[in-house]
């Protein structure tokens, strides 16, 4: 049987929780959901340094963005996204590998024209097959 002390403490934190349920499950029924990236064991938001885990997965995520080169589509990057790992790497070395520091850069300063990477246009032969469109009026 715990102490009172901690019993309560537990009664407060479940209430607590549930009270931040009810409110979530209550913006996704608004389709209004705002979820932080917060380190759920301090409750802070997650930042470089702080969990290597965390570290390596941001490092991997960037590398992923960049693909087979070292060129990022910033079209094809969530505006919410970009500055959630901005965020991240707010203040610290950034990370190991070459490529992913180079995506960081061009997600740092993405006003840079020369880092946008057109999106690959469609091949002839991956084109999808539709009949041509009726020209208005008819």
């Amino acid at each position: 049987m715990p102490p009172p002390q901690a019993e309560k403490l537990f009664l407060i934190s479940f209430d607590d929780t549930l009270g931040e349920y009810r409110k979530l499950i209550g913006e996704a029924k608004q389709n209004q959901v705002h979820l932080v990236n917060e380190n759920f064991d301090t409750g802070r938001p997650t930042r470089f340094g702080q969990y290597k885990m965390a570290d390596a997965a941001y490092e991997k995520l960037l590398e992923k963005l960049a693909g087979d080169s070292d060129k990022v589509a910033l079209d094809k990057v969530a505006k919410d996204l970009r500055g959630d790992i901005v965020v991240f790497y707010q203040g610290s070395p950034g990370p190991i590998s070459a490529k992913a520091k180079s995506v960081l850069a061009v997600l740092q300063d993405s006003s840079a024209p020369a880092a946008i990477a057109p999106p690959p246009s469609p091949s002839p032969s991956s084109a999808p097959l539709r009949p041509p469109a009726a020209p208005a009026g008819r």
